[in-house]
């Protein structure tokens, strides 16, 4: 008896001990979550004092970024390719580079196949998936093929591209993180660009509120509510069922990709629908492509302009982080509500 009882308390510490080391893990992984964000924040405040505005969106999910085409609006890669040389990693931002903006070598597409085949330890948040390549899910044409190739405009076919976790928060609408594939080749961009009908498609819903979208160049003077009061990045919801296939429709590109749901949410809340755009916790069975969210318990990490990584819980007022997600919405907010 006394040993079944000695069993017994040995049983219970060893449960109580394992509860603790994995809760002491989770912290850990928390942390390194907030430090990830902290220093892609700060990346895109170091890249508007360089170039006067905040990264672009990029021009839609069928493209990559191109060494040759600059920081701003004519840059087809998203925000997180267009801070790499913020992030020390400027090699791996000019791969390819041949100085010519308007054609494609050989070399640029075989260059920028590396690229996007290349993880970074800041793009992805411990708790949910490690840094490595993963694999192609769609086989829809023209961008996929029925091989699990992926084959971008501006780069070699790959099989397996690097994913992030972290989003732009493209404002308060829904349409403005929709995705697009973007013009078909160099020459339909600048008929887009002559022409000025970028935002027009493939929705004509301009003017979005976030502070990275497609062909954006926000600057920190275009956010009148406010750089405390306005978010930057933060991380992007993401079903279990699919963190490692992709096949999420919002999770499926290269984290190098122009402007999509893969790298861009929105704090979309419309009351009549209920609050059901508010950051929400990873749930198997449960998709979504514009919310922002994570796979810690209780909340996720949003960063904001001035550069501050703050958690926010998964209960906040859903009409307060919609104004949370517009840059110029005039609404003056209460830092204790979220």
């Amino acid at each position: 008896m006394e040993l079944l009882v000695v069993i017994t308390i040995i049983g219970i510490l060893i449960a109580l001990l394992l509860s603790a080391v994995q809760a002491a893990r989770e912290a850990a992984r928390r942390t390194q979550c907030s430090n990830n964000l902290k220093q892609l924040s700060l990346a895109m405040l170091s890249f508007e004092e360089a170039n006067g505005h905040l990264p672009s969106g990029g021009w839609g999910f069928g493209w990559v970024g191109d060494p040759d085409r600059g920081t701003g609006i004519e840059q087809p890669g998203q925000w997180i390719y267009s801070i790499l040389p913020q992030l020390d990693q400027i090699p791996l931002c000019e791969l390819g580079g041949d100085g010519n903006r308007d054609a494609w070598t050989p070399a640029q597409l075989a260059g920028c196949a590396i690229t996007i085949q290349t993880p970074l330890v800041m793009m992805n948040c411990p708790t949910r998936r490690p840094p490595v390549l993963y694999s192609i899910g769609y086989t829809v044409p023209p961008l996929y093929n029925s091989s699990g190739q992926h084959t971008p405009f501006g780069a070699n076919p790959v099989r397996a591209v690097a994913r992030g976790d972290y989003a732009a928060c493209a404002g308060d609408e829904m349409v403005p993180c929709a995705s697009w594939r973007g013009p078909n080749t160099l020459a339909e961009a600048a008929v887009l660009t002559r022409n000025n009908t970028w935002l027009l498609q493939p929705n004509p819903r301009e003017y979005p509120t976030g502070i990275s979208y497609r062909r954006s160049a926000v600057t920190l003077a275009q956010i009148p509510d406010g750089l405390s009061q306005t978010y930057m990045l933060g991380e992007k919801y993401l079903s279990p069922d699919h963190y490692l296939n992709g096949l999420d429709g919002a999770d499926n590109e290269s984290m190098y990709a122009g402007h999509n749901n893969d790298s861009h949410r929105t704090t979309y809340y419309n009351p009549a629908s209920g609050p059901t755009h508010t950051p929400r916790q990873d749930t198997e069975g449960d998709h979504s492509g514009v919310l922002f969210g994570s796979a810690h318990a209780g909340g996720c990490h949003m960063s904001f302009c001035d550069g501050s990584v703050r958690f926010v819980n998964y209960s906040i007022d859903p009409a307060t982080h919609r104004y949370l997600g517009n840059r110029k919405d005039g609404m003056v907010l209460d830092a204790s509500s979220y």
